[in-house]
């Protein structure tokens, strides 16, 4: 069983409990509602975290690839103007390890 079939296992299983825990016609032990109750709002916090968390990751990697293919045309133009890599790191604020990493990405 791979961790895919893991987690849609999970998840049905909570589907389920959720809905079990607001049908007004299941009748409960408070205490047994309660456990039941905690246990399914501690998978959806856990849900909604791995989903941030995810959009996070995938906003950086994206932000960080738009940021490469947007700089690095601009930071070889103006090494193809004549500007040392120290200029270059001044006017656009990088490092000079980053304003070098720009220009391999390029050759």
């Amino acid at each position: 069983m791979n961790s895919e079939d893991i987690y849609e296992e999970y998840a049905n299983y909570y589907a389920d409990l959720g809905k079990k825990l607001f049908d007004e016609t299941v009748k409960w032990d408070e205490k047994e509602r309660e456990y039941y109750l905690k246990a399914y709002w501690d998978w959806c916090s856990l849900i909604e975290t791995a989903e941030l968390r995810g959009r996070e990751r995938g906003f950086e990697k994206g932000y960080a690839e738009s940021l490469k293919k947007s700089i690095t045309p601009m930071v070889q133009k103006l090494k193809q103007m004549g500007m040392s890599i120290a200029d270059i790191a001044k006017a656009t604020e990088f490092s000079e390890e980053e304003i070098q990493q720009f220009l391999s990405l390029e050759e």
